[in-house]
């Protein structure tokens, strides 16, 4: 299994088009470049959190968060395509 730390996701995420930015705690937040979704993944330590409408989710590890950006990053590709 490959680790994978909190630089990486930010650089992956980045590379897929998504803002990666600091909030008032100084955590990286990972939020679509289109704010028309309600989702974002906020830093939590060693974990990402992921909020939808505000409400905290579920914790991911850095592969689960990489695996989500890579989820959503695809889904977005393909309704372009169509």
């Amino acid at each position: 299994m490959q680790v994978i730390n909190d630089q990486s996701v930010l650089n992956q995420a980045s590379a897929w088009g998504f803002s990666c930015e600091r909030d008032l705690h100084n955590n990286w937040q990972i939020v679509p470049k289109l704010r028309t979704t309600s989702w974002k993944l906020q830093q939590n330590g060693d974990r990402w959190l992921l909020l939808v409408d505000g409400v905290a989710q579920v914790n991911l590890h850095e592969p689960e968060a990489i695996a989500f950006l890579q989820r959503r990053w695809s889904n977005r590709s393909e309704r372009k395509a169509v």
